[in-house]
């Protein structure tokens, strides 16, 4: 009994001393942010520049506990926080061994009467999530991942080794003001799929079976141009609480510039209002993403474009929440995400002003365009146990979100995004460094 005793005093110890420790690294945490997010100017109220620094401490659930930093530049013309210059870079690490660097430069003064975007990105994933084409349609066999069951591969069965090297230069002539504006620019990327003959993975399965075609197996040469317009009415391009973003072009992939021949469809439409005259902020993004010419090669199934920095999908922190990354890989698919966010502190800290936010969203995805899979030669025992004959289209998730905003433009996010409906996936944490759109 006195074992017992001293059992639970040590026990309880132990949480203390590591929920002080807990308590020190965000107080610790928070003090590196406070510091690094000042203005150049004793009043923030003037023309001005500004200089952010975000640590990145934070977990992401398709990629692990990322550790890294995050620096943003921002020029501000007027006494507004509608800033005129930015310069956005981003490197971390992850625990599954992703590392990435990608950096974003806008400007309204390189060239006059256009905005201008200026983006190099480096994306060397070792756990890149590859589960198939076309969502539901693929099969997710958790036992193949799962070392207690008996049909247990290994646990990146469902991943590959993916490098990503992009260019890109986008130019946004005004039309008839600043806020109109004609898109025109070039993205160059390059793929690398690096096979590991040692560990079988899902990949590995499709390539025997020819269900990617050869030529695409290592990845490949893809670059396209854009052209469309551009439509920006916000009171802030960060922390926006009212306004309007909307965008439509299309990207041209040719043969004489590119290992693939397609073009595709954009049109990414962003809406922030407040909600019946409150401080709650009703925010509703809608993506239309589509194949119009051509066949899209398989890797680049997985991209949602968009003029602001590309990124990986649908699924995972950046559009789908709740669901595993590139879940829904395919050749046009639709997005919508509807958030209602409510600030609930807002002051100012010496030169620092801050802001909590929190809130609740609802994320759905639907497939317009299937990915061409040519199954016709495989026999159907081989067909049944890699893809369901019966499939949905429509994927949704809810969940809830918190965000720390500092003097407007630098934001910390935790959102937790649980599917409905669609058992293969049980939530997802997200603890990130920007909002969603």
């Amino acid at each position: 009994m006195i074992v017992f005793k001293l059992k639970i005093k040590e026990n309880y110890r132990f949480q203390e001393n590591w929920i002080q420790r807990v308590i020190r690294l965000f107080v610790l945490f928070f003090h590196l942010v406070l510091f690094n997010n000042v203005y150049s100017q004793d009043s923030i109220l003037q023309e001005r520049t500004s200089f952010g620094g975000v640590p990145i401490l934070s977990y992401d659930n398709d990629l692990g506990f990322r550790y890294g930093g995050v620096i943003n530049y921002f020029k501000y013309d007027d006494s507004t926080f509608h800033y005129s210059e930015n310069l956005f870079l981003r490197a971390f690490n992850t625990t599954n061994n992703s590392f990435q660097i990608q950096s974003v430069y806008e400007t309204d003064h390189l060239i006059k009467k256009s905005k201008v975007f200026i983006e190099g990105s480096y994306l060397n994933d070792r756990s890149y999530d590859f589960l198939g084409f076309n969502g539901g349609e693929s099969r997710v066999n958790q036992s193949h991942i799962d070392e207690s069951h008996p049909d247990f591969i290994h646990h990146n069965y469902y991943k590959i080794h993916r490098e990503l090297l992009r260019f890109r230069f986008d130019y946004q002539r005004y039309i008839s003001s600043s806020r109109f504006r004609l898109l025109s620019g070039i993205t160059m990327n390059r793929y690398i799929i690096n096979l590991n003959d040692s560990l079988k993975s899902l990949y590995d399965d499709y390539l025997q079976h020819k269900l990617i075609d050869n030529e695409e197996e290592n990845g490949g040469y893809l670059n396209y141009i854009s052209l469309g317009l551009v439509y920006e009415k916000r009171d802030n391009q960060m922390y926006c609480s009212n306004g309007n973003w909307f965008e439509s072009f299309v990207i041209v992939s040719p043969k004489l510039i590119s290992e693939s021949s397609f073009s595709k469809f954009i049109l990414n439409w962003r809406i922030y209002r407040p909600f019946f005259k409150t401080k709650n902020i009703l925010m509703f993004r809608t993506s239309i993403q589509t194949k119009m010419t051509g066949e899209v090669p398989s890797y680049f199934n997985s991209s949602f474009v968009d003029t602001r920095l590309n990124q990986d999908g649908v699924g995972g922190a950046f559009n789908l929440r709740g669901f595993t990354r590139n879940s829904i890989a395919t050749s046009g698919f639709g997005l919508v995400n509807l958030e209602m966010r409510r600030n609930f502190i807002s002051l100012k800290y010496k030169r620092t002003l801050i802001d909590v936010d929190l809130s609740l969203f609802s994320d759905q995805s639907i497939i317009l365009q299937k990915f061409n899979l040519n199954k016709s030669h495989l026999p159907m025992t081989i067909s049944n146990h890699y893809f369901h004959e019966n499939h949905p289209y429509y994927y949704s998730s809810i969940g809830i979100g918190g965000y720390l905003i500092l003097n407007k433009n630098s934001v910390v996010s935790i959102n937790y995004g649980v599917p409905l409906g669609y058992n293969t996936f049980r939530g997802a944490l997200y603890i990130g460094s920007s909002f969603l759109f």
